[in-house]
């Protein structure tokens, strides 16, 4: 099921793949400081993104390694309850 895989220093990415599409997935650690304020979070976070738009997986990777770095990220759920 999965064709490639780049691990970064912060990150992942893996283009994946089914009988009908295929797709880029993203994924990067938790921060470790994040399971106290939201139990409950999985080890790692995801996001899919169409298997043409790399450069879109790179810059959420990106985005999300600055936030944890200046400790303003916050969980995906959070976010999208709001």
């Amino acid at each position: 099921m999965c064709e490639d895989i780049l691990t970064r220093r912060f990150g992942t990415l893996r283009q994946k793949k089914n009988r009908t599409s295929a797709w880029i997935e993203a994924s990067y650690l938790t921060p470790f400081w994040a399971f106290d304020k939201w139990p409950g979070l999985k080890k790692r976070q995801y996001a899919n993104f169409d298997i043409d738009d790399a450069a879109g997986a790179l810059v959420w990777l990106k985005d999300t390694k600055l936030r944890i770095d200046a400790h303003s990220w916050q969980s995906e759920r959070k976010v999208l309850r709001e």
